[in-house]
């Protein structure tokens, strides 16, 4: 009971109801009593006096009348009071009613006495003891005390005031109890209002904010709950608005491709992307709650952590280049210590420059291949025009062959020029593809006829093998056959004498798959990943020819009809080049 607001308001009301009960029924007790005993001596007093006069009228020299014990017990019954007659020595010589005392005896008796020695002029003496009012008056003949006339009544209230004062009492009580019932009708409403908004506080403090609380008291209990709702609809656009720049934060840290690791001040982690996951081969469940240094399992970056951490200078970023996992990858690593106050983080951000290196070697690379792919035919054209100088000229027949062979450098290098220039426009987006439904099987069955006769000198069968009809696919016609022919011409170049050439296509989900397979010499694992690249060529020697541009040309002109190109092959065995191509709708 006393856990509630009702509870304790009630029960303090009662408590000072009770209080103030006590404190007026004893105050009316004590008023009563006093009133009663005032009261009482009065009338005692004036009891005593009449009854002695009574008395007196028929007294003599020796003592009271003869017939007092009559009179005393006429007075007793009249009065309802217990009366005793005492003569001059103090001994009892007539008695009735109510007696405190049955002495026979009671000179010695303070009322008593002092009414047999009392002046003249004194009339009656009242006094109290042992719960009883005594009141004495002297009985006097012919101006001399001859006895005395003693009236005794209880100083207990009789019953009829007793009952007054328990009606009293009682409305006292009723009137307590009518006291708490208002007090608890008045604090009710207060009591389920804070009842209601303690539930709503409740609501709130689960995550619950659609929730309302309604509190039509006009109090302050009313402006509380009005604070509260207001509150509550703040917290929830507070909460809507931290959510939305939680979620761009997540949304930039999980597609960001640099990896961001942070780790509390003792060097646990606490976020770990998705970049960096990719990074470390860990999972970010795997991740939390380990130590930095345990999760990279580098020496390099740990030592770097190390540094940034123990250096004492927040917001000051440690960068260096690290190299982490299998395979090696190289990164460009910033750890940055954060201070927010008594809160310690650091923040370290992993730059992949792994693609930027490659980028930079096949840079360098393709700059080393123009320049051999140029200084070889130069070369060899100067030689030819510094031989004809040399008298060469003079010779017809050796001039002709030597300009012949100009002739061909010079058309092997603007092939390479061309070609260099297709692939930059195809790569810049400048090349524009006329897209329409393309009939597949008459396309290969013209690649194959265009590249017979060349396969037949080389001893080689080429043919088309279509089991099954496929769709139309949605293409440029002359590009895709550009793609086949440098297919093909590869084949004819890798395959040795009896070969086979296969051109093939199957139908897949949405797309057609056409495919170039050969029984040639293959190409090893090692050469597969970047045999699409620009003036990369399996055959080292270059013995075979070409400008290495071919395959490079050929993916992005497949990338752009919005397909895929790629290679299957084991040294020795063989190979496949497969495309695919969109199914025109």
């Amino acid at each position: 009971m006393l856990s509630s607001l009702r509870g304790r308001v009630t029960v303090a009301f009662l408590l000072l109801i009770i209080v103030c009960l006590v404190l007026l029924s004893t105050d009316l007790l004590f008023f009563v009593r006093d009133q009663y005993q005032t009261s009482l001596r009065s009338d005692l007093r004036a009891l005593a006096t009449l009854a002695a006069s009574q008395l007196e009228s028929s007294a003599s020299a020796d003592g009271p009348p003869s017939d007092v014990n009559s009179a005393v017990a006429r007075l007793a019954q009249q009065t309802g009071r217990g009366i005793v007659v005492v003569d001059q020595r103090g001994q009892v010589v007539a008695r009735s009613g109510l007696q405190p005392d049955a002495r026979t005896d009671l000179g010695a008796q303070p009322e008593i006495a002092q009414a047999l020695t009392s002046a003249e002029d004194e009339r009656a003496v009242v006094g109290t003891g042992e719960g009883w009012m005594r009141a004495a008056a002297p009985l006097r003949t012919q101006g001399q005390t001859v006895g005395a006339l003693e009236i005794v009544a209880p100083l207990d209230p009789p019953a009829a005031l007793r009952n007054a004062i328990l009606v009293i009492l009682v409305g006292l009580l009723l009137s307590g109890l009518l006291a708490v019932a208002v007090a608890a009708l008045v604090v009710g409403p207060t009591s389920r209002a804070i009842k209601e908004m303690t539930r709503y506080a409740r609501t709130l403090a689960q995550g619950d904010l659609d929730q309302t609380v309604t509190v039509s008291s006009p109090d302050e209990v009313g402006a509380l709950g009005t604070a509260l709702a207001e509150m509550a609809a703040r917290l929830k656009e507070t909460i809507v608005l931290m959510a939305e720049e939680g979620n761009k934060t997540a949304a930039v840290l999980t597609n960001m491709a640099d990896g961001v690791v942070i780790t509390d001040g003792e060097g646990r982690v606490t976020l770990l992307n998705k970049a960096a996951e990719r990074l470390f081969q860990l999972s970010e469940s795997r991740a939390l709650g380990r130590s930095f240094i345990e999760v990279v399992r580098d020496h390099e970056l740990a030592q770097l952590f190390r540094s940034a951490s123990q250096a004492g200078d927040p917001w000051a970023p440690s960068t260096g280049l690290v190299e982490v996992g299998t395979p090696k990858r190289s990164l460009r690593a910033t750890v940055t210590p954060i201070s927010y106050g008594k809160s310690a983080r650091t923040l370290v951000v992993l730059q992949d420059l792994t693609e930027l290196r490659r980028m930079e070697a096949v840079r360098r690379e393709f700059i080393g291949n123009v320049s051999h792919e140029l200084r070889t035919p130069l070369a060899s054209i100067k030689a030819l025009v510094e031989t004809l100088e040399e008298g060469a000229l003079d010779d017809p027949a050796v001039a002709r062959r030597f300009l012949s062979k100009v002739n061909v450098e010079v058309d092997g290098m603007s092939q390479l020029i061309r070609e260099l220039l297709e692939l930059s426009r195809i790569e810049s987006g400048q090349t524009a593809l006329r897209l329409e439904p393309t009939e597949v099987g008459p396309m290969l069955a013209l690649a194959c006829e265009r590249l017979q006769a060349q396969a037949a000198r080389s001893s080689l069968q080429l043919r088309v093998d279509l089991p099954e009809p496929v769709p139309a696919v949605l293409a440029d016609e002359e590009r895709v056959l550009q793609v086949l022919l440098n297919l093909l011409h590869n084949a004819i170049k890798f395959t040795p004498p009896g070969g086979r050439i296969t051109l093939s296509a199957t139908r897949l989900e949405g797309e057609v798959a056409i495919s170039v397979s050969d029984t040639g010499v293959g190409i090893a694992s090692e050469d597969l990943p970047r045999i699409f690249e620009r003036f990369y060529k399996a055959d080292k020697s270059r013995a075979s020819g070409g400008t290495g541009l071919g395959l490079a040309i050929a993916k992005h002109l497949i990338q752009a009809h919005g397909g895929r190109i790629w290679a299957e092959s084991e040294e020795g065995r063989g190979a496949t080049f497969i495309l695919t191509l969109p199914v025109a709708h």
